[in-house]
């Protein structure tokens, strides 16, 4: 398969290529060029929002409690 850089530096990943790698429009791709000079694109999987990665981490809060009174309680010091 073959495409054709832009004067603006753009290519158009042929149809059969997005298909087997389930590229759809807004996928972030991370291009390298490896020893061998070959360029390499490697889809992004990471989350985009930072935050994603850390949600579950805590539990969650106890039954019938809001997190204002959850923070209130933590700057006052009660249990």
């Amino acid at each position: 398969m073959r495409t054709t850089l832009t004067s603006k530096g753009q290519l158009t990943l042929p149809v059969e290529v997005r298909k087997k790698l389930g590229l759809g429009q807004g996928t972030q791709l991370e291009v390298s060029v490896n020893d061998a000079g070959q360029v390499v694109m490697t889809p992004i999987t990471e989350p985009e929002d930072p935050f994603a990665a850390w949600v579950g981490v805590v539990a969650p809060l106890p039954e019938g409690t809001s997190s204002v009174d959850f923070f209130r309680d933590l700057r006052t010091g009660d249990e």
